[in-house]
């Protein structure tokens, strides 16, 4: 991995539901920089079977020391989800939220499932410098976050004649589950001050589109 996990810092994870779940595996580090360590991304799939076949095996493979210490006074895995995820599934009365839960990992809402808040809470970080360095690192492995960065997470064209227009949220494909993850643990790690500034401003092409000059789509 190009960005290794900082020892003695917690893992958030950023869970989107349904039948393409997405996990987005992030810390916070000393200089509150956002580190976006891992993505997986399932099709075809509950929530059960994602976590027993994909995200846990991840875990416990890659992250063996914060999987140890998942259950301590103060979990080094924490989730956070749609909250939609507390509804119940018609087929076995179960929540998403329980699943991840029986799974052995703790699990909250995520703050908001409003595009607007999650969307400014990743621009947030998008935005911002330290020392000259981005706000928001990601692993070369995040492959899917990283196309949907450079235009893959799009707002839909409405075919209307005369001036262009988009749906006012991004079109629901490959790139948006582990986006949505990905905001949720965002709004977790520092971005909600974006919702808390009042931070409003939608492009028209790109959700990400970036404020500071130079700072065009990732590379």
């Amino acid at each position: 991995k190009a960005i290794n996990p900082i020892q003695g810092v917690p893992l958030d994870i950023g869970l989107d539901f349904g039948l393409t779940p997405a996990a987005v595996i992030t810390q916070v580090d000393s200089r509150g920089r956002l580190l976006v360590l891992d993505e997986m991304c399932g099709e075809d799939m509950a929530i059960r079977q994602f976590m027993q076949d994909v995200l846990i095996p991840q875990l416990v493979k890659v992250y063996p020391h914060w999987w140890a210490k998942r259950n301590a006074e103060e979990p080094m895995v924490r989730c956070f989800g749609d909250p939609a995820g507390a509804q119940k599934s018609q087929a076995d009365e179960k929540t998403c939220f329980q699943e991840v839960r029986a799974a052995g990992l703790r699990i909250n809402p995520g703050k908001t499932n409003g595009f607007v808040a999650r969307r400014s809470a990743v621009a947030w970080f998008m935005s911002k410098l330290t020392n000259g360095q981005p706000m928001l690192l990601m692993d070369p492995c995040c492959g899917v976050l990283r196309k949907g960065f450079n235009g893959g997470y799009k707002y839909r064209r409405i075919q209307v004649t005369g001036e262009e227009r988009y749906t006012e949220e991004p079109m629901k494909n490959q790139y948006s589950h582990p986006h949505d993850a990905l905001q949720y643990a965002a709004m977790e790690s520092g971005g909600i001050q974006a919702i808390q500034q009042g931070n409003r401003q939608q492009p028209a092409v790109r959700p990400y589109a970036p404020s500071v000059p130079g700072m065009g789509p990732l590379g």
